[in-house]
């Protein structure tokens, strides 16, 4: 019989987060009409399974603006110490004007650390010993960073000493005081029910006057305690633990800041589920789910997201042995959200409160497109540049902390040594009535130096996944970026496996048509 040809389909908008959802699909589609035929959706609407195949899985993978890459890992600052637990880390501008980062550790010994000039973490001077009730909190104003310890006071940086000095926030019990933010030129102070604004020719002047412009008071449109206030160019969002208040500058001294609370908006448990870099319109999980927040209001969004992170069903892949691992609970996943260069929106999430998170969503924001990373971390941050030199790192910015203090970066190199993704591509089927067989694979943009296989999971029942089988590769030929992979694998339906060093853009399936199923 001759043999058929297929381009297969790379500019989907997203993937199922369990390969379980991935449907049975087909090549020929004249007889799914009930399925809308775009291949590169808005995820926004429209229904996600198109009836056609497409990535059903996937780690270590990025979308690219023709089709998906794999990615690694760069070590930026190496790990401290393999007993330590970093949970986070803070950008922080010293009393002498230098940047830097500040790490905390909760759990296992209680410091704070800071990222010196050399490259290395140094724990603190000056530091009292914290626990997971001192949340950290840093608010930079006026070029000077303060750092809060909820319950322990507020503290300045020195980069000289390497120690953080203790300041007193004047008209402030500070026991009470549970984060710092700041806004047009104000320091923010909030307690559990109260917010704060501090003079403004003095950040440490809390005591209300009219003269200084310093006051405060309780929340009335706040429905439940204060948990964390974000700054926007309009003035700053404080988010509770059951609603959203929009506070805008009113541009009025006496009165500074005007509250009204956000409609749609839901409670948020942490600050780590709010995303910090946005300016305007700022991502949170709320008790509402995945929400866009704005001053005017507040929408839902990605609820696909939403359902996986909250759906207490922990699916990996296993790609040593080709094989998936699917694991149910009762208890909430560990979670935090992040905002990279206003572009990533950063989803981590693992199956344990109280361990590293293992895995990440990530949502590349202008093209609407969806990635996933698989690497052990206590946080995901924007990665700024320390030093005073202005320095591009394009697509270099996305930084995970891991618990022994060590700093990588999400590595984009097309020719980077250790990039190596997984995807799972299908289920590729001629109609849902016959068997194939597939011949050939050839795939582009795979250097001939690169690490890359193709394997086949056939299923004959549509649905049951049997083992891996790999194909025969032609050897890479010099300066090719064309390979070239052969089989003769017959089955109901087939899922191609791709692992290692790859940024594909075209994968061409040739196979041939075997008797009905």
């Amino acid at each position: 019989m001759a043999q058929l040809d297929y381009r297969a389909n790379l500019q989907t908008a997203l993937f199922p987060l369990l390969a379980e959802n991935g449907g049975d699909t087909v090549i020929i589609t004249n007889r799914d009409a009930t399925y809308e035929r775009f291949v590169s959706p808005d995820p926004s609407g429209g229904p996600l399974d198109r009836g056609i195949p497409q990535i059903i899985y996937g780690h270590n993978v990025m979308p690219s603006t023709y089709g998906f890459q794999s990615v690694g890992y760069k070590v930026q600052y190496p790990a401290f110490n393999a007993a330590y637990n970093f949970d986070a880390a803070y950008l922080m501008v010293s009393v002498e004007g230098i940047r830097t980062y500040i790490g905390v550790d909760y759990t296992v010994a209680g410091t704070l650390f800071a990222l010196q000039q050399s490259g290395t973490w140094a724990a603190l001077g000056g530091a009292p010993s914290i626990g997971p009730a001192n949340r950290v909190s840093v608010a930079t104003v006026n070029g000077i960073s303060y750092l809060c310890l909820s319950g322990l006071g507020t503290y300045t940086y020195s980069v000289n000493t390497n120690s953080l000095t203790r300041v007193t926030l004047k008209g402030l019990d500070d026991g009470n005081i549970i984060a710092l933010a700041t806004s047009t030129g104000y320091l923010i102070a909030l307690t559990k029910n109260s917010v704060a604004w501090s003079a403004t020719d003095d950040p440490l002047d809390f005591v209300p006057s009219d003269i200084t412009g310093a006051g405060g008071g309780s929340v009335q449109e706040a429905t439940g305690n204060l948990i964390h206030a974000q700054e926007t160019s309009y003035g700053f969002i404080l988010y509770t633990e059951n609603n959203v208040v929009s506070v805008t500058y009113s541009g009025n001294a006496t009165f500074p800041f005007n509250f009204k609370a956000i409609t749609g908006g839901g409670g948020v448990a942490s600050s780590d589920l709010v995303c910090v870099d946005s300016v305007n319109s700022q991502y949170a999980y709320t008790t509402k789910g995945l929400q866009q927040i704005y001053h005017t209001g507040a929408k839902t969004v990605l609820s696909y997201i939403t359902d996986f992170v909250a759906g207490q069903v922990f699916e990996d892949f296993d790609e040593e042995t080709n094989t998936f691992s699917i694991s149910s609970f009762t208890h909430t996943m560990r979670k935090k959200l992040s905002l990279v260069s206003d572009r990533y929106l950063v989803l981590s999430y693992g199956m344990n409160q109280g361990q590293p998170m293992t895995h990440a969503i990530v949502l590349d924001v202008p093209l609407t497109r969806m990635g996933k990373l698989k690497i052990t971390h206590n946080q995901v941050f924007e990665l700024r540049n320390l030093a005073p030199e202005v320095i591009e790192t394009p697509r270099e910015s996305i930084a995970l902390l891991d618990k022994d203090g060590t700093v990588r970066t999400v590595d984009f190199g097309l020719r980077a040594a250790e990039s190596k993704g997984v995807m799972l591509l299908g289920k590729y089927s001629y109609t849902r009535s016959r068997r194939t067989t597939i011949q050939q694979v050839r795939v582009s943009n795979v250097q001939p130096e690169n690490d890359f296989e193709i394997l086949d999971m056939i299923t004959e029942d549509g649905t049951t996944l049997q083992p891996a089988q790999t194909l025969y590769a032609d050897p890479p030929k010099p300066l090719a970026t064309v390979r070239d992979f052969y089989s003769q694998i017959c089955g109901v339906n087939h899922t191609l496996v791709v692992k290692g060093n790859f940024n594909l853009s075209t994968l061409i399936l040739s196979f041939t048509l075997h008797g009905v199923q």
